[in-house]
């Protein structure tokens, strides 16, 4: 993913981080990110999110990846694009899901209802799980893919997306997951079967892989994201401004 003079241009780590080379942060960030979008998929998100929605949320994400890998960076005005792009669709999904939320609770408080708050807490629980963190999580390979770049602003918008990932990582496991309306069964859905039906035979495909290990790997890929997305260093100011001039050379 990287050339060999710019690793070896990269200042040595002392110890205990001299094995965080900058080839392996960089593969770390993407793998991470893969990692931890499936183990989403697979622990709740196909149970309880739309496919529509998720399959919008990945053709979105895997459209910035390869925008950002291909074309944002032959450019100044492509990367603005980007960066653009990013921040739209990150504002877009925070103010949905804070819509979300502060309509629904606007409409239960005037009632006086007395279960106001507890209808307010499963909102917020859906708004964080099923708004929030899974186009989140969708946008982090898209992120990872521009850090080879090593453009500071882009590094620092990755780790902001990466510091919220992990905190709503944390939320979703230890409250949402386990979220239930009056003691009935847990509000987000974890568990799914499939049914399809191959040259006559119906086959049973069933889902369920959620327990308290894949809960903590997939908050250890999140935490893991954050820490190769800040031991990721920028690009000097000489070598950015080489690279910039070279762009305008070929422009």
């Amino acid at each position: 993913m990287t050339n060999e003079s710019e690793i070896r241009k990269t200042p040595a780590r002392t110890e205990p981080f001299a094995w965080f080379t900058l080839e392996r942060c960089l593969n770390g960030l993407l793998i991470a990110s893969v990692v931890q979008l499936i183990l989403a998929l697979m622990i709740y998100l196909l149970a309880s999110v739309s496919f529509y929605i998720l399959l919008i949320e990945a053709v979105i994400c895997i459209s910035l990846a390869l925008f950002s890998h291909y074309k944002a960076y032959t450019s100044r005005w492509s990367r603005i694009v980007l960066r653009v792009l990013f921040s739209v669709y990150i504002a877009a999904v925070v103010t949905f899901g804070a819509v979300a939320v502060l309509l629904v609770y606007s409409k239960l408080s005037s009632t006086g209802d007395a279960q106001t708050m507890l209808m307010t807490q499963t909102m917020l629980w859906i708004a964080v799980a099923m708004l929030v963190l899974p186009a989140l999580l969708f946008l982090q390979p898209a992120l990872s893919v521009g850090a080879k770049h090593r453009r500071p602003f882009d590094l620092i918008f990755m780790r902001i997306v990466a510091i919220f990932v992990f905190i709503l990582s944390i939320l979703l496991c230890v409250y949402a997951l386990e979220f239930s309306l009056f003691g009935d069964s847990n509000f987000i859905l974890t568990s799914v079967k499939y049914t399809p039906v191959i040259l006559g035979h119906e086959f049973t495909i069933s889902i369920n892989i959620d327990n308290i290990l894949t809960r903590i790997l997939f908050c250890a890929c999140s935490a893991a994201f954050v820490l190769f997305s800040f031991l990721v260093r920028p690009k000097s100011k000489q070598a950015l401004d080489k690279t910039d001039t070279d762009i305008e050379l070929k422009d």
